[in-house]
């Protein structure tokens, strides 16, 4: 069944099996097309999984620090949810609850982009919100950091 896997340990043997905690270089390792597109200003991604094919759509619009987030999030679906097509939406206001499986790719992605800053040495003695300057995010990603 495609919902059995844990986000953090996929990340981990994704990261293994490519070598690398780089989301563009992992989607290009597992040939797994990236473009990207102005989407406005409502959606940061669309993956569409077609005959075990993914092919993943970034907004141009966003910065590299976000889609460098957005692209590990989706490669999340592509590995965690498998078989089905997602839309990334922006926060709003009024979007109190976050499903499952966006939670599990917010928590994929976090794993891939934190795994970068544990190579450096003052790591653990960063907090949660340190890390995310570093990595350039947003302090509501703070509940996705392992």
């Amino acid at each position: 069944m495609a919902f059995e896997k844990n986000e953090i340990s996929e990340a981990d043997r994704i990261m293994k099996k490519y070598d690398t905690h780089d989301p563009f270089l992992i989607a290009k390792k597992a040939n797994i097309t990236v473009l990207e597109a102005d989407m406005g200003n409502i959606t940061y991604a669309i993956r569409n999984h077609y005959k075990r094919t993914d092919i993943i759509t970034l907004n141009q619009t966003i910065n590299f620090a976000w889609k460098n987030f957005v692209l590990a999030h989706e490669l999340g679906h592509c590995y965690l949810h498998h078989g089905f097509s997602t839309t990334f939406y922006r926060n709003t206001p009024s979007s109190g609850m976050i499903n499952w499986a966006e939670k599990e790719a917010s928590t994929f992605a976090m794993e891939i982009l934190d795994s970068q800053l544990r190579e450096e040495d003052s790591y653990y003695q960063l907090t949660p919100f340190e890390k995310l300057d570093h990595l350039g995010l947003p302090y509501s990603l703070e509940d996705y950091l392992v």
